[in-house]
């Protein structure tokens, strides 16, 4: 460890260390206590086994045994409840274990990590990935395994992630609050451990879950999962600035000259751990921010300083974006039309947090309630209940302050910023309301840090960023020289870019977005971002040998113009799509079907799952033909229709072929169309 003067660093290096031991013994204890459970789990079995001494299903799974037993085996009866019961808990708590030691090691190096790089005065590295969360995450299955393994001179990953294992953002802190998607539309196709995989989130029952979406912290340990399987290489540090070499942001007062023996290198960022700064040369950055922190009441205008930081110190004021299944009690005023607001008041509605006595929801616009209904199934249930009207409240947050008389949280509304003349809702313009808790879900910041915040790192870095296309939908954001690009949510708003260009971007995105399954249309889904890192990456070449992913051929993420090209380069007759005249009838034929594909997916919740799906959609069969094979190629009825494909006679002769496109015909897969396709 190099000598630090200062006491202040010297404290954080002791820090690291203590949490590095108390981690190790954490370990360990696990590991004890895991041992003793597989031992009785062990045994457990044998019991069973005795009973049912034949045609028992087993699987392994790290070193034990997970049986089951089929309902009409012989002896059956004989198993007692107790028994299948204390099964079950070994098997939930052996599970639990596992993961925590998964997660316990994934800590561990984390701080190895943070502090062999504290030990470095400078080191430099390939590239480096601001961001440890799901999209970072995403990028980091988009590289070989060379590339993840690959270290510098100085030790250190040549591939590394900047973040906080448990920073704010990180879905564990929203516990069992649902994400609002099903694990189908939360997942990566690239993730080699989904949710579902994990033991369930404890409390969540059909009546609270009823179309099974994804808890935060059920996500959490699956992205925890990967990473560790990943091997993904994260130190814990906060980004404080990017510097470009020769340019304004490299010759800070206080910051040392540009170190020669990384002269190579044009870009360094500064980071910091406690009071301890550090540079790291490279080629390449990445911007993989969240959503960012909680934007919270303004301060000496909505609620007084003292009285804020007093009310989140006693968990009375609650910002939702931060922490979405808070413990509530009493009356409860939830202010904010957004989703994150109306998943804890479905969850109270639902009986899921029995120490609530009244809730109150109000959004400042009733529009926000509208848009917030379209989102998934879970909120359509709820606006559509008779009696939701009675908790719904429209009005602009004015001042929050402690009642005198009843030292509850009094919350005064002006008019609210639109409302229907014709609203059921309750209009609080000019009224206060008294609660026991305030939770507050107006939005999160930004998406990224202050250090990373575009408009100022134009400025300091001199460089220009545009906007990266797919088939005319943005995927993301790139600096002129190529060596920053921003990912996910960051690269959907525009970052970098002008104001007005960055306006322009983030609208294509959400017009994409709004046509994707409605529980995944908004731009921040992690089923768009699934796309779009997935077909930057292959855009940008950031792998020579990209992997397979099922994104490609996953119907529900295609853009209009990704369609329309698959329909083109089908066309029997056509050897140059581009050829095809726009006012010719197949071209019609073609418009018609993919807008009514488009329509299609916007309205289901989770998408397009077979092709029947688009059976009363016009279109002739060697479009439908062309369809199948490029997006339901994985589906056992489109294999065997494929398979009979291969089988059939000669393609149709020119004047056929003309007359089947002309005719528009919709013929089905397997039926009417047989032999009339092209090979």
């Amino acid at each position: 460890m190099q000598h630090i003067d200062s006491s202040q660093n010297k404290k954080t290096v002791e820090e690291m260390e203590v949490n590095l031991k108390r981690c190790q013994e954490t370990e360990q204890n696990i590991q004890s206590s895991l041992a003793k459970l597989k031992l009785e789990y062990d045994n457990t079995v044998k019991e069973l086994a005795e009973i049912i001494p034949h045609k028992r299903s087993a699987s392994e799974l790290d070193g034990f045994v997970f049986v089951s037993f089929d309902e009409d085996l012989p002896g059956q009866s004989l198993i007692t409840q107790p028994l299948k019961r204390q099964l079950a808990s070994l098997e939930y708590q052996i599970r639990n274990m596992l993961f925590d030691l998964v997660e316990l090691r994934r800590e561990i190096s984390n701080l190895r990590l943070t502090e062999k790089i504290l030990e470095e005065d400078h080191i430099a590295v390939d590239r480096l990935i601001a961001g440890a969360g799901a999209t970072a995450t995403l990028l980091y299955t988009e590289f070989s395994e060379t590339d993840r393994t690959s270290t510098s001179k100085s030790g250190v990953p040549n591939l590394l992630a900047l973040g906080h294992t448990r920073h704010p953002q990180h879905w564990s802190l929203h516990g069992t609050s649902l994400m609002g998607q099903p694990q189908s539309l939360q997942t990566a196709d690239t993730f080699t451990t989904i949710p579902s995989h994990l033991p369930h989130s404890v409390g969540y029952t059909p009546e609270r879950n009823p179309y099974r979406y994804v808890p935060g912290l059920e996500y959490d340990r699956a992205l925890i999962q990967n990473q560790s399987d990943l091997k993904m290489n994260i130190a814990s540090f906060d980004i404080i600035d990017i510097q470009k070499k020769d340019t304004p942001s490299a010759k800070q007062q206080n910051d040392p000259p540009w170190d020669n023996q990384f002269k190579d290198y044009s870009y360094r960022v500064k980071i910091q751990k406690g009071s301890i700064v550090k540079f790291v040369y490279t080629h390449h950055i990445d911007i993989c921010t969240g959503l960012g922190v909680a934007r919270k009441l303004q301060e000496g205008t909505q609620v007084e300083t003292a009285v804020a930081r007093d009310l989140e110190r006693t968990n009375r004021l609650i910002y939702a974006q931060d922490a979405s299944d808070p413990q509530l009690t009493g009356d409860i005023l939830i202010y904010g039309g957004g989703a994150i607001c109306g998943m804890i008041v479905d969850d109270i509605t639902r009986g899921g947090k029995e120490t609530v006595k009244n809730v109150k929801w109000v959004a400042q616009s009733e529009k926000h309630f509208s848009d917030t209904e379209r989102a998934n199934r879970m909120y359509r249930d709820f606006f559509s209940r008779p009696d939701s009207d009675k908790i719904l409240g429209v009005g602009d947050l004015k001042r929050v302050s402690i009642d005198p008389g009843t030292q509850k949280i009094k919350v005064e509304f002006n008019a609210p910023k639109q409302i229907s003349p014709s609203s059921k809702k309750e209009n609080l313009a000019d009224q206060a309301i008294l609660c026991d808790q305030l939770v507050v879900g107006i939005g999160a910041l930004g998406s990224v840090e202050t250090a990373l915040k575009s408009d100022t790192l134009k400025q300091r870095t001199n460089i220009e960023f545009t906007s990266c296309l797919s088939n005319g939908v943005p995927i993301g954001t790139q600096s002129s020289d190529g060596a920053i690009v921003s990912w996910g949510i960051a690269g959907s708003q525009g970052f970098g870019c002008e104001a007005r260009q960055a306006e322009t971007h983030s609208k294509l995105a959400i017009q994409h977005a709004e046509t994707l399954p409605f529980e995944a249309a908004t731009t921040g889904t992690l089923f768009r971002n699934t796309w779009a890192v997935h077909e930057l990456a292959r855009t940008l070449k950031v792998n020579k040998h990209p992997p397979f992913s099922f994104v490609d051929h996953n119907i529900n993420y295609a853009p209009q113009a990704a369609l329309e090209k698959i329909l083109q380069e089908a066309h029997p007759m056509l050897k140059k799509p581009e050829t095809l005249s726009k006012k010719s009838e197949t071209a019609k034929t073609i418009d018609r079907a993919v807008t009514a594909i488009l329509a299609l997916r916007k309205n289901t919740p989770t998408g397009i799952k077979k092709i029947e799906e688009l059976s009363h959609i016009p279109m002739p069969s060697w479009m439908r033909n062309a369809l199948a094979k490029h997006y339901f190629i994985g589906s056992r009825h489109t294999m065997g229709w494929l398979l009979e494909r291969q089988k059939e006679k000669a393609p149709l002769q020119p004047k056929q072929q003309e007359e089947e496109i002309q005719s528009g015909s919709l013929a089905t897969p397997g039926t009417q169309d047989k032999g009339k396709h092209p090979k």
